[in-house]
């Protein structure tokens, strides 16, 4: 991915606040933590935001303004979903999206919508989260922009039917090794 010198710095500036993340998230227990997954997830919700909030959010995720934030998202997913993947061995996906919850009385806004879906490639909701239905898109959504491999993001105890929204990102990857390790190789020791 060729970037500009801005654009080397945001990446700069978003390591720094990956790395913030792994320290604060460090709980000793076993886990998956994607910055990037983060950063696509509060740079949708950026869009939505203004003032302090907005403010807060450039702060945070190491970006001066929303649209330069929009511009170096948008470069990264189509440099990560072409890089280098012209046999049929790799695969990557990069999803996102919003779901709003229109029963407490939010509505997706035109702009929001289209720029999320211009930078981001998400295709988001309003949707009532009491309608009984709502849990089971999210989670049929997870799995289709997985593969099927996550079944399930929310459970009926995680599920909150007065949250405001969910922000989703699902990342997706398949490939081969360049240097594939052999099964043979495998055998049982002490752990």
């Amino acid at each position: 991915i060729q970037l500009t010198e801005n654009e080397k710095k945001m990446v700069e500036q978003n390591n720094d606040f990956a790395f913030n993340l792994f320290r604060k998230a460090r709980t000793g227990e076993s886990k998956v933590l994607s910055p990037l997954s983060i950063t696509y997830a509060l740079g949708m919700l950026n869009n939505g935001a203004g003032g302090q909030t907005q403010q807060e959010i450039n702060t945070v995720l190491g970006f001066d303004d929303v649209a330069a934030q929009n511009e170096f998202c948008q470069k990264i997913t189509n440099g990560l979903l072409t890089a280098g993947y012209t046999d049929n061995t790799t695969k990557a996906i990069l999803s996102n999206t919003i779901f709003v919850n229109k029963g407490r009385g939010y509505e997706l806004q035109q702009d929001f919508t289209h720029t999320v879906n211009n930078y981001y490639y998400a295709y988001p909701q309003s949707r009532d989260f009491n309608d009984g239905e709502t849990r089971g898109v999210i989670n049929q959504w997870a799995s289709d922009h997985t593969e099927g491999m996550v079944q399930e993001v929310l459970s009926e105890q995680e599920f909150d039917p007065n949250a405001v929204d969910y922000l989703l990102n699902a990342t997706y990857f398949k490939g081969m090794w360049s240097r594939p390790f052999e099964i043979v190789n495998t055998t049982d020791q002490p752990f």
